[in-house]
């Protein structure tokens, strides 16, 4: 018990420190919103993860969404730039949406997570498969969510592959910790 009241503190830690970030970067936005847009985008994605990270899907969704709206703005003007924040903060909200038991919005989402993180790890595989495989995770998930296991299936084997497997293991057991915590 006193291991699970532990978690949950530095959980509620983590989140007023994510919602800090958030609020700080919002206020440097306004007064300069192209030098600190960026870190606005970031910083909500991380929240929206946290919050996901700590069971509160719904409160994650609007950080994600917002995340995701704000590094579409960014791709158009620096795609290169941006196109790693706008593939990750798509993943974040397939999984959110997906999580809430809505894969049909998620769905999109999802895939074109993965066709940006495909194109990303093409060029540079060392910085960009772990992301990839992530995207292609959250895709089965998704898929499962619509009643499709083959393609789940198929999604999962593919981000198994992509993902070395002491990266594999760690997230196995990671899941595996956050499900015992949650007991």
């Amino acid at each position: 018990m006193i291991v699970g009241e532990l978690l949950a503190a530095m959980g509620a830690m983590r989140a007023r420190a994510a919602r800090k970030a958030v609020a700080r970067y919002r206020g440097l936005a306004e007064a300069d919103p192209d030098r600190y847009r960026p870190g606005l985008a970031d910083s909500l994605n991380s929240l929206g993860l946290v919050l996901a990270g700590l069971d509160r899907w719904a409160e994650a969704l609007s950080p994600v969404q917002e995340a995701v709206d704000l590094y579409r703005g960014l791709a158009e003007t620096d795609p290169d730039r941006y196109r790693p924040g706008l593939a990750d903060s798509l993943n974040s909200l397939g999984l959110v949406l997906a999580e809430l038991g809505r894969p049909a919005e998620a769905l999109p989402l999802a895939q074109e997570s993965v066709d940006l993180f495909r194109g990303l790890q093409r060029a540079d595989a060392a910085r960009y498969l772990s992301g990839f495989a992530d995207s292609l995770d959250t895709l089965g998930l998704v898929w499962e969510g619509l009643d499709r296991p083959a393609e789940a299936q198929a999604a999962r084997r593919k981000a198994a592959a992509f993902r070395p497997t002491h990266i594999a293991e760690a997230r196995r057991k990671a899941e595996a910790d956050r499900w015992a915590g949650s007991g």
